[in-house]
């Protein structure tokens, strides 16, 4: 009996989670062995969404891991999702060789900032409690009382450069035999008639699917330029200005704006001057940075929070699915992450597939469903991609982009 499942939207939080299930899949049915009188269950995996890479709002993201607006969210499961994410970056880029093709190397990050705390006291809350290797001084006294000082912070991080991460993605989705498909998906409803459970990860998009009027876009505008001579990040995040670089495997990011409940997809000749301004003024140097682009990007941000969950959606009564007639369909939803949607991911990703296999227990009792050891790299090694391929891609990026 063929099990169908689907993955509502293809940005890093989309692929990410199917390929943990379609490679939890794989091994559950291959740990499995031979149960007499039981046939495996055939489990076929889709993802489905209106834009693939490289124009979907993650291809716009700077890929840094950075937990700087956790709102909403449960503190144990901000903290869980983002310390996941992180041992697993780090992990990857210290043991295997697909760091080099998901373009993800460490970075050192420099922050200038003001905070309302004591004259001689560092942040102690739960984002500087996430860092790596956090220090800080600070650069002006408080002007007086109840008035932030102004810090100059350090840690030490990571960044997943999208541009190679969502093509690695895919390429990890066809070689697990996840099947694509391009389509607008207008309800949850309209896939019960073709898949058993669906996996929600349509982001912006989830307020008119899910009918969540709590989701919502943060505008962010950025620059793509050539500056190699930067090689740390830079944020500058004051009450008056918001500015930061980060570097990528073959540019330098630019930014930004964080413009709440705006709509616009287009890039605005005001926010270009004000970026450009604040940012050489941050690193001067950046003056004589070659532009390779501008991009803006709609954060998909939720009140309340990332909303992690799972239910069953009605559907009609007449409603026939892949095995005939079935009352309801299988949601689990993963959506409103904001900004911070890659420094969740695969914590998020984690969660969610574990929710998908305790239902597939319920459908195949037959099958020791489990998350393998390592979801999204087990059994990827003979798919390398050599460091003469990375860097022929690399300048082929850096050739087409200055045309």
């Amino acid at each position: 009996m063929k099990t169908r499942i689907c993955v509502v939207g293809a940005g890093c939080n989309g692929l990410s989670c199917a390929v943990a299930l379609a490679q939890s899949v794989k091994s559950s049915l291959s740990g499995r062995g031979d149960t007499p009188g039981a046939a495996s269950p055939d489990i076929e995996i889709w993802v489905i969404a209106e834009r693939y890479p490289p124009h979907t709002t993650s291809d716009v993201a700077a890929g840094i891991w950075d937990p700087y607006e956790t709102s909403g969210i449960p503190a144990e499961l901000a903290e869980r999702w983002s310390r996941r994410t992180l041992h697993w970056m780090e992990e990857v880029y210290r043991d295997s060789s697909e760091a080099a093709s998901m373009g993800l190397f460490p970075c050192h990050a420099l922050l200038d900032m003001d905070l309302p705390v004591g004259e001689h006291d560092l942040p102690r809350d739960s984002y500087a409690r996430r860092m790596r290797n956090f220090t800080g001084r600070v650069t002006r006294p408080a002007p007086g009382p109840g008035e932030p000082a102004r810090y100059s912070l350090t840690f030490q991080t990571m960044v997943l450069d999208q541009s190679y991460y969502l093509p690695w993605l895919l390429r990890r989705c066809d070689q697990l035999g996840v099947r694509r498909r391009q389509l607008r998906v207008e309800t949850l409803e309209s896939l019960g008639a073709e898949f058993d459970a669906v996996i929600n990860c349509s982001g912006l998009g989830a307020r008119a699917l899910a009918d969540d009027t709590n989701v919502h876009p943060i505008r962010g505008q950025v620059y793509r330029v050539i500056a190699p001579w930067v090689k740390h990040a830079h944020f500058s995040s004051r009450a008056d200005s918001l500015a930061y670089m980060i570097p990528q495997v073959d540019c330098l990011v630019v930014g930004g704006t964080t413009q709440v409940d705006d709509w616009r997809s287009g890039t605005c000749p005001a926010d270009s001057e004000r970026i450009w301004r604040l940012c050489c003024e941050l690193v001067p140097s950046l003056s004589r940075a070659h532009v390779l682009k501008e991009q803006v990007g709609l954060r998909p941000k939720r009140s309340g929070g990332v909303r992690l969950s799972s239910e069953h959606v009605p559907l009609a009564s007449d409603g026939q699915g892949p095995h005939g007639h079935r009352t309801s369909l299988f949601v689990v939803h993963n959506y409103g992450h904001g900004g911070i949607g890659v420094t969740l991911h695969y914590g998020c990703a984690l969660d969610v597939v574990d929710r998908m296999l305790e239902w597939l227990g319920s459908q195949h009792a037959c099958v020791e469903w489990r998350l393998p050891a390592k979801p999204l790299l087990e059994s990827s090694e003979n798919s390398n991609v050599t460091a003469a391929e990375v860097n022929a891609s690399s300048s082929s990026r850096r050739t087409t982009s200055r045309l």
